[in-house]
């Protein structure tokens, strides 16, 4: 194999397993087809007798032995004790160097992957298998690792071959291309002309510009106030979100920013002003009304049904687009088991979007807190709005899970396109996700434009740090 990058963007979930031997441990087995590298074939191989061949499968980051420090984990994995292989490696991830004598489970999911890569790359391979490297990551990290396995792949002179979802981030370091879709090659070539290629554009990279139809709606809130009693929650609040926009709706503790997505989705009625989606009132309509008119949205705290699986939280997301009546689906029968059917094609599709197809059949209440959040995105979504509203959805999430949001964040916004407005904490995941960004205080409007422009507003500033000593 000559020395390039050659990526697969795919959906499917054997991924680069079976050329590295790991298979059999998923219960997986090749039935046709042939497997070889320089001339000997793989098949049937264990993994160390491939990596002794010199193919070497960089480990998902939690793979790594994560009682051990960076050091450790490098020289554990050395075939020889040949300490310029490790120097290497600090030279193309200096954060590694910086934190050699570091635990690696107190590493970020981004110093993780740089580790898994390192790791693999003190094993001398000959071809570099990485699989879904931007799993988790925000964006920023993954162009940040795909840049430096560019940099590898020439210093090197080692063939690579890259499994990702994220085609654009990947086609962009590669050579050459290959997209699978239900286990069939759809589309192969040169990866610049693959990232140009129409269809490619529309249906895997989400580019707004390859005409893909957006779902997003303009949101306009004009003077909108309501009150408690003698408490003013909100006073006299408008801003706009533009079709296919991300709006962060930020401020401290008790600002109001949860009244207005309450507001937005019906659950409070405001004292004055005025809410229009594509130009038509929904301020005052009825909560069950919001969803028929595409209003979607994910709760602070997830809100699921624990004892129902992960597949049975997301159909009650579609329960809008059932017209069957109660008579025809208890029996499963005619217009009520079609509608079942393409309900449930579609719950396949937004599992796999999200990644969560190994939790599809399990109890919302046994999954991670992380996950839960996410299962709580994916049932908003699969409302099919036009207005999604998060609210808080990093909130009680570890940093890696942080990114693993902001991830799917970026690809809801570009894949799929529903105008969101998105009540948030974390000012960097704003900073790095957002459109533009509006600031409430004591249930005011005191700040909206460009993150950067927001952070350096003095209001802003004094609304989350307080009034400076004179």
């Amino acid at each position: 194999m000559s020395t390039k990058i050659v990526a697969h963007a795919t959906h499917s979930i054997a991924k680069g397993m079976d050329v590295s031997g790991f298979l059999p441990a998923e219960d997986v087995v090749v039935t046709e087809g042939m497997i070889s590298f320089g001339g000997q074939s793989l098949r049937g191989l264990l993994p160390h007798q491939i990596s002794r061949l010199g193919v070497v499968l960089v480990p998902e980051r939690e793979k790594l032995f994560q009682t051990l420090t960076v050091k450790e984990n490098l020289d554990f994995s050395l075939t020889r004790k040949r300490r310029p292989i490790r120097d290497a490696v600090y030279d193309y991830f200096p954060k590694l160097a910086e934190r050699h004598g570091q635990v690696a489970g107190y590493l970020s999911g981004g110093e993780k992957q740089m580790l898994a890569i390192g790791m693999a790359l003190v094993c001398e391979p000959k071809l570099l298998l990485v699989d879904e490297l931007s799993l988790g990551l925000a964006p920023i990290v993954t162009n940040e690792i795909m840049t430096i396995l560019r940099t590898i792949n020439r210093g090197f002179g080692l063939a690579m071959l890259i499994v990702e979802q994220n085609a654009a981030a990947a086609l962009r370091v590669a050579s050459f291309g290959y997209v699978l879709e239900s286990g069939r090659v759809v589309f192969k070539g040169e990866a610049e002309k693959l990232l140009k290629h129409q269809d490619m554009r529309e249906f895997y990279l989400g580019d707004p510009k390859a005409g893909m139809k957006k779902t997003g709606a303009r949101l306009v809130v004009k003077d909108v106030a309501l009150s408690f009693g003698g408490i003013q929650a909100l006073r006299s609040v408008s801003f706009q979100a533009a079709p296919s926009e991300l709006v962060a709706l930020v401020g401290p503790n008790g600002a109001g920013k949860t009244a207005m997505l309450n507001c937005i989705n019906g659950i409070y009625h405001p004292r004055s002003g005025e809410i229009l989606l594509d130009g038509e009132r929904i301020a005052g309509h009825p909560l069950c009304k919001m969803v028929e008119l595409g209003v979607g949205r994910a709760f602070q705290h997830a809100e699921l049904f624990p004892h129902l699986t992960v597949i049975e939280n997301l159909l009650i997301g579609r329960h809008r687009s059932f017209r069957a009546g109660a008579f025809m689906s208890g029996l499963y029968f005619g217009c009520a088991r079609t509608e079942e059917g393409e309900a449930r094609r579609r719950i396949e599709a937004i599992i796999d979007f999200f990644e969560i197809y190994r939790h599809r059949n399990t109890p919302v209440g046994m999954l991670s807190y992380g996950i839960q959040k996410i299962v709580g995105v994916a049932r908003a979504l699969a409302t099919e709005p036009k207005l999604l509203l998060l609210d808080e959805p990093s909130t009680g999430l570890i940093r890696e899970e942080r990114e693993n949001l902001a991830r799917f964040i970026l690809r809801i916004v570009h894949d799929i396109g529903p105008t969101i407005v998105w009540v948030e904490h974390d000012m960097q995941m704003v900073s790095d996700l957002a459109d533009r960004v509006v600031v409430l205080n004591h249930g005011s409007k005191i700040a909206e434009g460009q993150p950067r422009e927001v952070a350096d507003s003095p209001d802003v500033i004094v609304a989350y740090l307080g009034q400076p000593l004179a």
